[in-house]
């Protein structure tokens, strides 16, 4: 059914500098602006909202009002609701004009409602749950194909997944996300290096325990053999989910023979603040790129009270603390 909705590379030709599926995915976003009116209207909307930057220990969060977003944010996951309506992601139910890039078992598309711009959805061609274990040699290689321009990132099925009944990744252009700028000023908390030389590391926004707001595990390897079973091991060991697959988001890019990816270990889904009515309430549902300091609001009072305070707050409660962090690296040094 996917033959209908693919478009090959020399349909591209005059959108297309190159021939890398970096380029291609630069040709369909250009190509599909031209033909997809909501599309361009999403893009167009980038340059109309407004953000700030809150400091936030070493790595300050870029926040963002788009109400775009809402939703994808707002999206109810629970069982009986995904039941009810029918999947975006598959084929029969994309727009007319939507058409995508094959790369191996998935397909690129461009988001009709991106964060960035030159965001991309890069979703499974069959309708399979959504459930990184399984695809983690995609994730892995996908960056490769895109190495050097464009990051993939994942969204676990309770950690900001719109659609967790299908498989699906992001892409955004490489320095999208505040957190690939802050990395060198986190703080290292352990470290373990495997036999071919990929490292672990759990980095951390402050030194001051007290203080601290998220925690992050970065792996960084040449060896995509040695990194898949590292990655592996890592999300094994972190504390279990009845749903399964723990909780978590992830990204990874490669550059100059290089991957480094990027584990968000989380508590929760949604904070507190969430599911408080009246004027405790935020609607702020943290995915990937909120983890990584891009920050989304849906809601002009939630953007104004976005602050060093809230955003802690929050932070706090759906990342792991520390102690359930350096168990995890205990565990995978004992092997």
């Amino acid at each position: 059914m996917w033959d209908n909705k693919l478009i090959e590379p020399a349909a591209l030709h005059g959108f297309a500098d190159g021939n890398s599926l970096a380029d291609l995915c630069h040709a369909l976003l250009a190509q599909q602006r031209t033909v997809w009116p909501r599309l361009a209207q999403g893009c167009d909307a980038l340059d109309q909202i407004e953000t700030k930057v809150v400091e936030l220990s070493a790595w300050p969060v870029t926040v963002q009002f788009n109400p775009a977003r809402a939703t994808s944010s707002l999206a109810k996951v629970d069982a009986a609701s995904i039941a009810r309506r029918p999947c975006f992601l598959c084929v029969g139910n994309l727009p007319p004009e939507q058409r995508g890039i094959r790369t191996g078992d998935f397909v690129l598309l461009t988001n009709p409602a991106p964060i960035v711009p030159g965001h991309l959805t890069v979703a499974h061609e069959r309708h399979t749950p959504q459930q990184i274990e399984a695809y983690l040699e995609p994730f892995v290689t996908l960056a490769e194909k895109l190495s050097g321009q464009l990051t993939v990132l994942y969204n676990g099925p309770r950690c900001g997944a719109s659609a967790p009944d299908h498989m699906h990744f992001q892409a955004t252009p490489f320095g999208a996300m505040p957190i690939e700028r802050q990395l060198g000023d986190g703080v290292c908390d352990g470290e373990y290096a495997l036999a071919r030389g990929t490292r672990i590391r759990l980095l951390t926004d402050a030194a001051d325990a007290a203080s601290r707001a998220r925690h992050l595990f970065e792996l960084v390897s040449q060896d995509e053999e040695e990194l898949i079973d590292a990655l592996r091991r890592t999300i094994t060991a972190l504390p279990p989910h009845d749903d399964g697959e723990p909780l978590l988001n992830l990204f990874t890019q490669h550059n100059e023979g290089q991957w480094t990816v990027i584990l968000f270990p989380r508590a929760a889904h949604r904070p507190r603040c969430y599911f408080e009515e009246g004027n405790g309430q935020m609607l702020l549902s943290p995915g990937v790129l909120d983890m990584a300091g891009q920050l989304i609001t849906v809601r002009e009072q939630d953007f104004a009270r976005a602050n060093a305070a809230t955003l802690s707050s929050l932070y706090r409660e759906v990342t792991n603390t520390t102690a359930t962090c350096q168990a995890v690296m205990k565990t995978l040094r004992a092997g």
